[in-house]
């Protein structure tokens, strides 16, 4: 038999990979934590968008968080804490987050980067531990190594983003919610932090008749809002509910090069140089057509590492407003495919998902929305596998009933 054409199949996910990203990564964080310290009279500082993070901390301490409401005022605060040319932010996290960040107003602001930063990497690579923990140690280890060292998780930590934190709630309530739903109830309930990334997640609950864990997620939520009402008044979820969605979507609709980090239909209007109103088109294309794959991956009940994989990309190309960092909760499910697929065709789109952070800021600069291209290749390698493996199981069961012939 003459040698085939195409390249020999090869795992992706090997020890130099897994390093070489890791270092990859660590180079990155070091050079924005040396390069990028700003001096006074810039637009950002280190740990940018903690800046939010760790404002909210300290109006929560104060016991008066109407500012995070009011943007001019939230703006002038910021430029009176840090210095006058500071860059327009704006707080969008539900109340109930402040529950668990006060203590962070407590410490100096980059003591309070740190640590945030170094418990997000800690539960995040104990989720990804609890997700390999029946692999055998070597793949473990090189699989561990590989989720860690990701290009979003380096993002997650340069920008100082709750990615981490949401990744990990998400991988450890999808693996407990067999074993332990009440426990993955409550860390649902605690996901609700960016409730918009768990847009999809009720239907796999009531797909899948998980009602055990749809109660404990409910009632942590109650408890999250009665709470936070009791320690900030009652006004405090009206209020935000009045004030987030006209925030972001002018955020949305006015900033400019959000596309760089946002690989959602949505900004593929900005990258190809249309006007913003056409992501809507984009917009209505791809979220009814995500949410039918999403499904279908319901209906043909895939195995675990595919639904979830689905649910994440289906989210993220539904939403007009998510950004690269929020791909954190994509890398578990990722790096097990990627351990799994070996065809060359499939190692280029799983590759080009898990670097989009850097890949799809370089091609949105140059005007290709990459990210967008790559989520939705994704989505259409995921169903590929589901229709081969029912082929196989087929293939198998026909096999097995079909003695071969004397």
């Amino acid at each position: 038999m003459p040698p085939s054409p195409f390249p020999a199949s090869v795992n992706l996910v090997t020890p130099r990979f897994s390093l070489g990203i890791l270092g990859f990564s660590i180079f990155y964080v070091a050079y924005d934590a040396i390069v990028g310290f700003p001096p006074r009279g810039q637009f950002y500082v280190i740990g940018r968008d903690f800046a939010n993070m760790w404002m909210g901390a300290r109006l929560a301490l104060s016991g008066d968080i109407t500012t995070l409401f009011d943007w001019p005022a939230y703006v002038a605060l910021l430029r009176k804490t840090f210095w006058p040319e500071f860059a327009v932010h704006n707080w969008s996290y539900p109340p109930h987050v402040l529950l668990f960040v006060w203590p962070l107003g407590l410490l100096p602001y980059h003591a309070a980067l740190i640590l945030w930063d170094v418990l997000g990497l800690a539960a995040f690579f104990g989720a990804t531990k609890l997700a390999f923990r029946s692999l055998p140690p070597a793949r473990r280890t090189w699989l561990s190594l590989a989720t860690v060292g990701a290009p979003v998780v380096a993002l997650n930590i340069v920008l100082g983003q709750v990615g981490l934190y949401i990744g990990a709630l998400l991988i450890a309530a999808w693996i407990l919610r067999n074993d332990h739903p009440v426990v993955s109830g409550i860390l649902i309930g605690l996901l609700t932090m960016k409730p918009h990334l768990g847009l999809l997640l009720p239907l796999v609950l009531l797909a899948e008749h998980r009602y055990k864990v749809i109660l404990s997620a409910a009632i942590t939520f109650i408890i999250l809002v009665v709470t936070t009402s009791l320690a900030f008044g009652w006004s405090v979820f009206p209020d935000y509910l009045a004030y987030v969605g006209p925030a972001q979507l002018h955020v949305l609709m006015t900033y400019e090069r959000l596309d760089w980090i946002m690989p959602t239909p949505m900004l593929m209007a900005r990258t190809l140089g249309l006007p913003i109103n056409y992501g809507w088109v984009f917009v209505g294309i791809a979220a009814p057509s995500a949410l039918a794959a999403f499904l279908y991956v319901l209906w043909r009940r895939a195995e675990d590492t595919v639904k979830l994989a689905a649910l994440v990309t289906a989210t993220i190309l539904i939403l007009p407003y998510a950004f690269s960092y929020d791909t954190a909760l994509l890398i578990m499910p990722l790096v097990l495919l990627m351990d799994r697929m070996d065809k060359p065709w499939q190692q280029a789109i799983l590759l080009s998902v898990y670097m989009l952070p850097a890949l799809g800021l370089a091609a949105a600069i140059s005007g290709i929305p990459l990210a967008t291209a790559s989520l939705v290749a994704f989505v259409g390698l995921l169903i590929y596998d589901i229709r081969r493996a029912s082929k196989q199981v087929y293939a198998d069961a026909v096999g097995e009933s079909c003695p071969p012939l004397a």
